[in-house]
């Protein structure tokens, strides 16, 4: 027997064989493979932003979470210092208190007037003109027992003139934060 009739007798057809596997190789690995591998590149990329977007999430839980604290550590201390308003109906009340308090600091009042309350959402805030005469140093005591004794009382306008007898003219300008009356809202 011929050699080519043994083993090689059919080394074309194993060729032709071969070759066809190998292109079909070659195209899955070119048109089957190529799309897994920027598959997988893209996945990687959105892993990638999905763990920026975790950190920047757990960064703003941190910032949510400290300002929850803040918040409660103020509320807490605003419940601990509460001013209670009075109603606006206690405005000649209000204004012959102040006047007692002037005349407590041996000053004369000349003049006190009120304005037209201003309403906010929650309360009203009036304006009272306190215009008096009084020994400097009493009158600075009165400023000083006014944010004592009436803590929703602050002042806006303070002129104090001293005059060389040592009397002095003192003229506030003040804003009472006054409740509105019951049943009633203050702002709209």
């Amino acid at each position: 027997m011929s050699q080519e009739s043994g083993i090689w007798r059919f080394w074309r057809i194993d060729a032709t064989a071969l070759s066809a596997c190998l292109v079909m190789v070659v195209t899955l690995a070119l048109g089957g493979l190529r799309p897994l591998v920027q598959r997988r590149a893209a996945c990687q990329v959105q892993e990638q932003q999905l763990a920026r977007e975790q950190d920047q999430l757990a960064a703003a839980q941190t910032t949510v979470s400290q300002t929850d604290r803040r918040l409660d550590a103020l509320q807490r201390s605003l419940s601990g210092c509460s001013i209670r308003l009075e109603t606006v109906g206690s405005l000649n009340r209000r204004l012959g208190e102040l006047t007692a308090l002037a005349g407590e600091m041996e000053l004369k009042v000349n003049e006190t007037a009120s304005g037209k309350p201003v309403a906010t959402e929650h309360y009203y805030v009036i304006p009272i003109r306190l215009n008096g005469t009084g020994a400097y140093d009493r009158c600075t005591c009165f400023v000083h027992q006014l944010r004592v004794r009436f803590p929703d009382i602050r002042l806006s306008r303070v002129e104090l003139t001293g005059n060389p007898d040592g009397t002095g003219l003192l003229k506030l300008e003040l804003r009472w934060y006054a409740a509105p009356m019951a049943g009633e809202q203050a702002g709209i």
